[in-house]
């Protein structure tokens, strides 16, 4: 079957009937009211779920896999332009007539689609159904499909926050690639695991596995992946408050993506670099760091376009521009999925600096509040640190001085923790003050 709607054309084609007798039939049908007719689009649908259950129940399992081959291979034919809604039917209707080669493959550009869109919760619904097939049908996808699959599941999640699930699809890929040979996508998949556990605030992780690309890629003259770690470097540190040396890696990443001219690694390495001279009260590039934004903007980078917004709007919060700040978290609310909390908790928690700044304490503990909820739920420490932090600074210009202590201890017991979680492992935390307002930058 075509699916719940259906065009005229593709179903009289499956059917091979007249033309004449075809359209009687399906006005037939319409009169009954088993079937709605959008009068536009001549498109026509099932009038409920039951009329479908029915229809298919009838049929039988072996006509009906021929049945979703045969329409997928009409929709293959058809013309149109491509979109996820016309790669997500083709999945399904060959998912459902078990051809799974091409229902993988589908899935996959089904995914890209929505990548592109920036709907994470809906990339990764058809990675998961991907992901499910080749696991279940191994045979139908090769050995590098089904990394790349696994890998591209890695970086969406890690995009929606779910670190600890695309920590386990980097790790699977690592694995698989050492042991085929392929080093160099091992070394490019660490950098990767290394920026996921970042993110998780597993901060000894994160060094482990950046420690161990960086010098060999050094050594290699891997241009390309030695910017990619040095701003990784760089964004551990800045979480860490070790901002001199985050701006150590963050000039030395920009420099090599200059001469090597990859844009993309410019434009987000300038808005790093905002966000660490910001943190040390030093002049930064306003001009580069519009010229990044005006490149994701031109080239659709949306991920990058959250890193440049939220390095404008700490820029604006530093200039006084309190409606700037408040504009810029904005767009960033407006870029990111609904399952990119991280995004959405970074957005509230610069629109709760904003209002604190400006003396407007109901609406900064609205969006503080906001923040944290988004914060614990996914495990930011730091952001949620910070959203305790400022929200003493509420309570103490309300008068409440209970609310005050109560946040503050918070945000000091979770600079003693993770600080407590440093230990042995080399690394350090500035956070003897505890949390800073705006200290921290959680799209990255």
């Amino acid at each position: 079957m075509p699916g719940r709607r259906f065009d005229f054309e593709t179903l009289m084609a499956l059917t091979h009937a007249s033309e004449d007798y075809f359209l009687h039939t399906i006005d037939g049908l319409v009169q009954r009211r088993l079937l709605v007719e959008e009068q536009q689009s001549g498109i026509y649908d099932f009038s409920h779920d039951k009329v479908r259950e029915v229809v298919y129940r009838d049929i039988g399992t072996a006509r009906l896999e021929l049945l979703h081959r045969a329409v997928a291979e009409k929709l293959e034919q058809q013309p149109l332009a491509k979109t996820h809604e016309h790669d997500a039917r083709l999945a399904e209707h060959f998912e459902c007539g078990k051809v799974w080669s091409k229902a993988i493959h589908y899935l996959s550009l089904a995914t890209n689609h929505s990548q592109a869109l920036f709907a994470m919760r809906e990339s990764l619904q058809w990675l998961d159904r991907a992901v499910a097939l080749i696991e279940t049908h191994p045979e139908a996808a090769t050995v590098k499909m089904q990394l790349d699959l696994y890998e591209q599941r890695g970086e969406v999640r890690t995009q929606a926050g779910q670190m600890r699930e695309a920590v386990l699809d980097f790790q699977r890929v690592i694995s698989a690639a050492r042991e085929q040979g392929e080093h160099a996508h091992a070394r490019d998949v660490l950098i990767q695991l290394g920026m996921a556990y970042r993110r998780a605030d597993a901060y000894e992780q994160a060094v482990v596995c950046l420690d161990e690309a960086l010098p060999r890629l050094e050594a290699l003259k891997l241009v390309r992946y030695q910017i990619m770690a040095n701003d990784a470097l760089g964004c551990l540190f800045l979480d860490l408050n070790q901002v001199e040396r985050a701006l150590q890696h963050f000039r030395h990443g920009l420099e090599l993506a200059g001469e090597a001219s990859i844009q993309y690694w410019v434009a987000r390495l300038q808005a790093n670099l905002a966000i660490a001279q910001l943190r040390l009260g030093l002049t930064h590039d306003q001009a580069a760091l519009l010229a990044a934004q005006q490149y994701t903007d031109k080239h659709q980078e949306r991920w990058l376009s959250l890193r440049c917004l939220e390095a404008l709007a700490l820029s604006a919060l530093t200039q006084g521009d309190k409606a700037a700040c408040i504009g810029y978290a904005n767009q960033l609310s407006l870029l990111a999925s609904a399952g990119t909390l991280q995004v959405h908790g970074q957005a509230s928690y610069l629109r709760g600096l904003a209002a604190l700044a400006a003396r407007a304490h109901e609406s900064a503990k609205v969006e503080l509040t906001k923040a944290l909820t988004q914060a614990e739920k996914i495990g930011q420490v730091h952001l949620a640190g910070e959203c305790h932090h400022a929200l003493a600074q509420v309570a103490c210009w309300r008068g409440d001085a209970e609310k005050k202590a109560r946040h503050q201890a918070r945000a000091d017991a979770l600079a003693e923790n993770m600080i407590e979680g440093l230990r042995g492992s080399g690394l350090t935390a500035d956070l003897k003050q505890g949390f800073r307002l705006g200290s921290r930058a959680t799209s990255s």
